[in-house]
Formats: structure tokens, C-alpha cells, sequence
């Protein structure tokens, strides 16, 4: 059995991107989560790694119909490279399905009672939830040098015209290409003020995986402490 070692920096940046709406300034906020100096204590939670079950099936952004139909408001989690990127959905997945279960279960063990509601999908002999997990693929139009940087954040944003496919849909994106940033900036939200009160509706949550939090590095990935309060289930 492969155990890697995850931890819930992405769970932070959830947490970023339910909260962030409530700012008051500009309309478009920009957050972003940056490890300086030495890595700070970290906690690590050993978890095995989770089979994704889309392994094999043809590259989609959004299968239908949803595992889940009690909500149309949920994340949908997708993995995204410029043009001139390989392709490593198949050794990437099922770190991402595993990373996205060790959010379900410290957001559970923060408030019981509630959790984010991923965009699954009913794949045929699927016996994990998150093996379920519904990872859309999607190849920009652009190469990686083009999406660098502020401006580079921007192009990201315009070129994932997929989005607008799922407008009741929070996304987090496991973006496989050049950092935007620098190393040490593990991941960005972005939300618009005019969601202030929905919870951030649109917002848009990047997991870079060329950082210091990659989900391969080391044994498997930095780990981060939450450091947030739960938020209604969204």
C-alpha cells in the first residue's frame, strides 16, 4: 500500500476562498499562500493514497450527471497545463483525489456537522468517495512563459473559459506548468467583491505544484496546518 505524506495546504486556501468575499476594497481580491524563510513546523498526517477511478476514461472537464445531486453549488476541481506542458493527469490524479480527502477530513474534524461539497462523478466500480472525485483536465492555449506573474494570473483566468460551463461552481485548480509566482507561493485565490454575502461564488482557488507545496515533493508534499474557523458547507 502507497502512504505519502499530505497535508492541508489546500484546505487553507479553501478557506481563503470562502472568507476572502467579506474584503471591502477592490473588486477583484487576490490571495496568496507563500512559505518564506524556513518551513514552519509542520503537521504531517501520513494518509494512503487514494485510486482515482477516472484512470483510462476519456479527458473531460465536467461529467455528468454528478454523484451528488443535492446541491447544484459545489467545487469542482480540475488539473490544468499550458500548452507546452506534458500531460500528467495519470500520475497526478490520484495525489490530487488524495489531497482533496485530507480536506474533507480536517474540515470534519474541525465541525462535524458539515463539509465542502466536491464534484463527484459515478464512476463504474468506484468504492472511495474521492476516488469519485470528478478532475477535469483542461490544456491552455497558450504556453507556460505566457502565464507569469499579475498579468500571467489574468490570462490563466480569461483562457479557462471551461468555467463558465459551471456558474453555481467554486473551482480549485491543480495547475501542472511554471510557478506564476516564485517558488515559495504555494497558491492563489481570487474572488470578486460583488459575491460579498454568497460565500464567494465565483471564486477560483490555484494549487501551484511547482512549489515548495508540491504534492511530490519530498515525502510527498509539504505540510500546513490550517489555520482557519469552518465555514458553512458550501
Amino acid at each position: 500500500m502507497r502512504v505519502v505524506v499530505f497535508a492541508t495546504l489546500t484546505a487553507v486556501a479553501m478557506c481563503i476562498l470562502a472568507s476572502s468575499a467579506a474584503e471591502s476594497e477592490p473588486d477583484a481580491v487576490t490571495t496568496s499562500i507563500s512559505l518564506t524563510g524556513q518551513p514552519p513546523p509542520l503537521g504531517l498526517v501520513a494518509r494512503p493514497t487514494l485510486d482515482w477511478c477516472g484512470a483510462g476514461q476519456p479527458a473531460a472537464f465536467n461529467r455528468t450527471p454528478d454523484a451528488d445531486l443535492s446541491a447544484i453549488r459545489q467545487v469542482h476541481v480540475s488539473y490544468v497545463i499550458p500548452a507546452d506542458a506534458p500531460d500528467r493527469v495519470g500520475s497526478r490524479a490520484s495525489p490530487i483525489a488524495t489531497d482533496v480527502a485530507a480536506i474533507d477530513a480536517w474540515w470534519r474534524a474541525q465541525d462535524d456537522s458539515r463539509t465542502i461539497r466536491f464534484d463527484r462523478y459515478a464512476f463504474a466500480g468506484c468504492s472511495t468517495k474521492f476516488g469519485a472525485l470528478d478532475i477535469g483536465f483542461v490544456r491552455l492555449p497558450r504556453n507556460g512563459g505566457a502565464y507569469v506573474g499579475e498579468e500571467g494570473l489574468d490570462r490563466l483566468l480569461q483562457d479557462l473559459t471551461q468555467m463558465a460551463t459551471l456558474p453555481w461552481h467554486k473551482h480549485l485548480v491543480y495547475y501542472d506548468g511554471p510557478n506564476l509566482f516564485d517558488e515559495s507561493v504555494c497558491g492563489t485565490t481570487r474572488t470578486h467583491r460583488f459575491t460579498r454575502g454568497e460565500g464567494g461564488r465565483e471564486g477560483v482557488s490555484f494549487v501551484w505544484l511547482d512549489s515548495m507545496c508540491s504534492l511530490d515533493l519530498g515525502a510527498g508534499g509539504l505540510g500546513r496546518r490550517p489555520f482557519c474557523q469552518p465555514h458553512p458547507a458550501i
